[in-house]
């Protein structure tokens, strides 16, 4: 299997910004269709970053969620003359959300396992947090994410996170747009009566 090497990480903290379309781009398109290493280097330049931070959100592991990443570039190469079809970015996603859900039924029957063999199981490794400005307000938003149901967590994370078109999204989970729309709206919802004390509190700081 071809190794690929991620784009060098900064060690200061990673301040989210939306990639350019640079994915769709119908240039590049052209270029991986040709097999021009230039223009996977141009795609993973701007995705990397994004894909694995949503890997490591879904599996509380960085190095894994850097496995399915390359994963992801690799597969999108191997089959870089069917892409011109559909959205890059959204076979990327695609890609490392199916990797980590395959991945999380792997340790689900591995803790069976554990647990039927020994007497208790091994503890899954954890993830920091990346702290914010206010670490009490971050953590009351991390907690109100991360309670929402399954399918609205992710349709929430992939949209306001990670930026993806309603349509990008459906396809990743193989839904309708509307369907989509609805679920971020229920979560928007749901985000709003969770953190109503903590968005008081800020209003009342601020006078």
């Amino acid at each position: 299997m071809h190794q690929l090497s991620s784009p060098t990480v900064r060690a200061e903290p990673i301040i989210w910004k939306e990639p350019s379309p640079v994915g769709d781009d119908p240039i590049l398109i052209a270029g991986l269709a040709a097999g021009d290493p230039a223009a996977l280097e141009s795609l993973m330049a701007a995705y990397w970053v994004p894909l694995h931070r949503y890997a490591t959100r879904l599996l509380k592991d960085r190095d894994i969620a850097q496995d399915l990443t390359q994963e992801a570039f690799l597969r999108a190469w191997e089959r870089r003359a069917k892409l011109g079809s559909g959205s890059i970015r959204g076979f990327l996603y695609r890609v490392v959300h199916n990797l980590a859900i395959d991945e999380i039924r792997r340790r689900r029957v591995r803790s069976l396992w554990i647990s039927s063999t020994s007497a208790g199981p091994t503890p899954e490794p954890g993830f920091a947090e990346q702290e914010g400005q206010d670490e009490e307000t971050h953590r009351a938003i991390v907690r109100a994410i991360d309670s929402l149901p399954a399918r609205r967590r992710k349709a929430f994370v992939l949209a306001y996170l990670h930026r993806l078109s309603y349509r990008e999204i459906g396809g990743i989970m193989d839904v309708s747009p509307a369907t989509i729309k609805n679920q971020i709206a229920a979560a928007l919802a749901q985000l709003r009566e969770l953190l109503r004390p903590h968005l008081n509190d800020m209003l009342d700081g601020s006078g």
